[in-house]
């Protein structure tokens, strides 16, 4: 295991090497979700009356205490799919070492299969880079940066037509963050472990909810650098050392009592927000690039890939070492297909619904003229 500048890398056909038939990449799989524990059933978490079964298509197993079988797939992202581990892992491999992402047209090809199984495969990979969120995360201590973000289009670029369908939906509003996702994002500065957490349009937080996401990812005494949005003037009142730069310029009054224009603060000391900015950055280029835009009710899936990748999918961490944090991450982690594709309801696509039959008319024909395939609200063929 090697770190930094010495990080060992795997190119694609070192993989292919490494993994040359499906029980190869299974034995891997094996040996990374049950180094710690064993041989664990995955429908019923039991260790003892576990026995081979004989299969020429999968290494199975038997579960004496529930008497079913089970395979190193059952309990993870990778359950119930007709797709090899082989291609799971290089799958995995692809998305991660790609600073910008890769879509699921371009990696349909490469793997020789339908684009929308690419896109399940690659929306269950990203629920695995989250785990962090719910199951594995440790509160973040010592020098902790924060800062928020909105992803959405810019309206004033728009055609006529997608304009219309923007202001059908959302109102006569070209600037602000109406119909834009909200992410959150937290880095520890001396590790930079971090935490995404992504809201939907109608579901931006107020400053009372930041506050309590903030405690309850932020171990209390860590010293806590922001900008000077309202949403963290009351962190030293939570048991924090908090210190704010200021981006935005403003006026104040000088000795003589004249308004004097103050200059922005990107540096104060060791006060400043670029590293979690930097993360920004990243993610708005493969936003705007790589997957042209993604669908608000997935926001978190992509960020949860973003958050990864940059933490334990590092470039300074060795290739196979990152695979194998990624294939431990996924024990425990389950989505259907139904569940991932399900429609939200009418209030929360547009937030207060109108009574104005008027406005509901000309909503339901900006969508009927909007209605395509679901797959192609996120990715884009190259």
């Amino acid at each position: 295991m090697k770190h930094g500048d010495n990080a060992e890398t795997l190119s694609q056909d070192d993989l292919r090497a490494m993994f040359k038939n499906e029980d190869k990449a299974v034995k891997w799989v094996e040996s990374i979700v049950w180094r710690k524990t064993g041989i664990v059933c995955g429908k019923c978490g039991s260790t003892e009356k576990i026995k081979p079964r004989a299969n020429k298509r999968e290494r199975r197993y038997w579960c004496g205490a529930c008497r079913s079988t089970f395979t190193v797939k059952t309990n993870t992202p990778m359950a119930d799919a007709n797709i090899g581990v082989r291609q799971w892992i290089e799958a995995a491999y692809l998305l991660m070492t790609a600073r910008f992402g890769i879509s699921s047209y371009q990696l349909s090809k490469q793997l020789g299969i339908t684009q929308k199984s690419v896109w399940y495969l690659l929306q269950r990979i990203r629920l695995a880079c989250g785990a962090n969120l719910e199951m594995k995360f440790r509160k973040l201590t010592g020098t902790v940066e924060i800062d928020e973000t909105f992803l959405g289009p810019v309206v004033g670029r728009m055609n006529d037509v997608d304009k219309a369908k923007w202001e059908a939906k959302w109102g006569k509003n070209q600037r602000g963050t109406k119909g834009k996702n909200m992410v959150i994002g937290l880095r520890e500065r001396e590790t930079g472990y971090r935490i995404y957490l992504a809201f939907k349009p109608n579901q931006i937080p107020r400053k009372p909810t930041v506050e309590k996401i903030i405690a309850k990812y932020v171990e209390p005494g860590a010293t806590i650098y922001t900008d000077e949005a309202s949403y963290y003037t009351d962190l030293c009142n939570l048991g924090y050392k908090a210190e704010a730069v200021k981006h935005s310029t403003g006026k104040e009054k000088d000795a003589e009592g004249k308004d004097r224009e103050t200059p922005c603060e990107w540096v104060k000391g060791l006060a400043w927000t670029n590293g979690i900015e930097s993360d920004w950055a990243v993610m708005k280029r493969a936003w705007k690039g790589t997957y042209v835009h993604w669908s608000t009710k997935h926001c978190q899936l992509y960020a949860n890939e973003f958050s990864f990748r940059l933490d334990k999918g590092n470039v300074k961490r060795d290739t196979i070492d990152r695979l194998e944090s990624l294939f431990s991450a996924m024990v425990g982690k389950t989505i259907t297909y139904k569940e991932l594709i399900k429609r939200d309801t009418e209030e929360n696509r547009t937030g207060a619904v109108r009574r104005d039959p008027a406005f509901n008319r000309d909503l339901r024909k900006a969508r009927e003229e909007q209605q395509r395939d679901w797959w192609e609200d996120d990715c884009i063929p190259y």
